[in-house]
């Protein structure tokens, strides 16, 4: 049996332990091959491979292409939150068992926020009590206050790799803040050209260009990047995915111990939106044995195992494992998230359509281009190849 993984240390390590493990209940050999991301996506349509790890966002393309075929049993809300469940359930089928997974939160290091000298200097300079951000405005103060290039140290990373991933769902998290929506599905049409989009766009050219609260550098990071930079002690905060909660705890992390995460920062509507994308087991050849791996992979045992190699598990038992919570204290925040994260559209024309939206936020952030310019133009371009599919 053959499977498809992204080359991301976390996933090899992972795939290592259950290849091994299932191969010596079983006597069935595994055979893990790995690939960069665009490759990886790649494969899921071309590839000779019998599962898949599949990235939610690819899901819908894949189902509507029959690349991919259905879990040969049920997801209980017993075991997984309903979120999860509904993210990968198309007409009533469990298309794909959840691997890895983890909303975006607020990462923060308590060592500096619990700094007695830190906390005086920042209210000497700004009259406020030295607290995580509970807004994204604050979010911005506290990045400007941590901001010192010279030692080191920046407010905050972001990932703007423009790879249409993070760059893409940080740029959805500042649209749904404002209110805004990325598609119109019965109109088929791209929308995320609003004054919403353009408002949050230009929040994060803000935070690279005006603020300078971000290290230059991650520009050219991808996600997995961006949460080593800030494992390495280099950002005072950042909002990313929970499961960088893992790798800032890991022996090999600057900051094991230090970091702590709450929900991402109040929009000015008030609410929390947060971004529900995760990393999938899909089936491209059904067979005995894949169905005997699949269901392997769901043990709570093998979720737990996963999680301690850096992963992120799935199931609620280990959500809620108090003795995990000792390794890894900021997983207990997971399950509260879930409740104000959001799946991105469930249409098989959101990959092309994010390849529009990447180029527009590159234009934006690398090579400063207008919002009012690259948005509208990549809507445009969008909606009409969009409306032009059969």
């Amino acid at each position: 049996m053959k499977i498809a993984i992204r080359d991301q240390d976390a996933f090899i390590r992972a795939f290592a332990h259950l290849a091994e493990a299932f191969s010596a209940k079983t006597g069935h050999p595994v055979e893990v091959e790995s690939f960069p991301i665009e490759e990886h996506y790649r494969q899921l349509f071309s590839g000779d491979h019998d599962l898949h790890l599949t990235l939610t966002d690819w899901l819908a393309e894949a189902v509507e292409r029959e690349a991919v075929f259905p879990l040969p049993f049920e997801l209980s809300t017993d075991q997984y939150t309903s979120g999860l469940i509904d993210v990968v359930t198309y007409q009533e089928n469990a298309m794909a068992l959840p691997f890895h997974d983890g909303p975006q939160v607020l990462h923060y290091r308590k060592d500096l926020f619990n700094d007695g000298v830190e906390a005086y200097n920042y209210a000497q300079k700004t009259g406020r009590d030295l607290d995580p951000p509970n807004h994204w405005d604050e979010f911005v103060d506290i990045a400007l206050y941590f901001t010192r290039p010279e030692q080191g140290l920046w407010g905050t990373c972001f990932a703007m790799a423009p790879d249409g991933h993070n760059n893409v769902y940080d740029f959805t998290v500042q649209l749904w803040a404002r209110g805004g929506e990325l598609v119109d599905e019965t109109a088929r049409r791209a929308t995320f050209d609003s004054l919403a989009g353009q408002q949050g766009l230009q929040f994060l050219w803000d935070c690279f260009h005006e603020y300078r609260i971000a290290d230059p550098r991650g520009l050219e990071m991808n996600s997995v990047q961006s949460g080593q930079y800030y494992a390495s002690g280099r950002a005072a905060m950042m909002v990313n995915w929970v499961g960088f909660a893992v790798t800032a705890d890991l022996e090999t992390s600057a900051i094991r111990g230090k970091n702590k995460c709450r929900p991402v920062p109040l929009s000015p509507s008030g609410s929390r939106p947060s971004l529900n994308v995760f990393w999938t087991l899909t089936v491209r050849e059904p067979s005995e044995i894949t169905e005997a791996f699949l269901r392997f992979v769901a043990e709570d045992a093998q979720d737990l195992a996963v999680t301690r190699l850096g992963c992120n598990g799935v199931k609620l038992d280990t959500w809620r494992n108090v003795m995990l919570y000792r390794e890894f204290p900021n997983l207990g925040i997971i399950e509260e998230c879930h409740r104000g994260a959001r799946g991105l559209p469930k249409t098989a024309a959101f990959p092309k359509i994010v390849e529009y939206l990447n180029e527009a936020i590159r234009a934006t952030v690398h090579d400063r281009v207008a919002v009012n310019e690259s948005l509208p133009q990549a809507a445009e371009l969008a909606t009409r190849w969009w409306q032009s599919q059969p």
